[in-house]
């Protein structure tokens, strides 16, 4: 993969990602972008397991405090 620093593409940036990288900062979004890319990626309320598989996958990519 090619090494980017995103937060210097700020601008480029679509405006979701902005927000995300306002609540969890700039390298736990990277992270999150370099691994999940641009699919949506549907977190249900808990109600099945695939709500809770997708939240475990996340919480591997970005940590836990974000």
């Amino acid at each position: 993969m090619r090494e980017f620093d995103l937060e210097s593409l700020e601008e480029l940036l679509p405006d979701t990602a902005r927000q995300i990288a306002d609540v969890i900062g700039f390298p736990a979004t990277q992270r999150l972008i370099e691994r999940f890319g641009g699919p949506c990626f549907p977190v249900g309320r808990g109600l099945r397991d695939t709500g809770e598989r997708r939240l475990a996958m996340l919480r591997d990519v970005i940590g836990d405090e974000n």
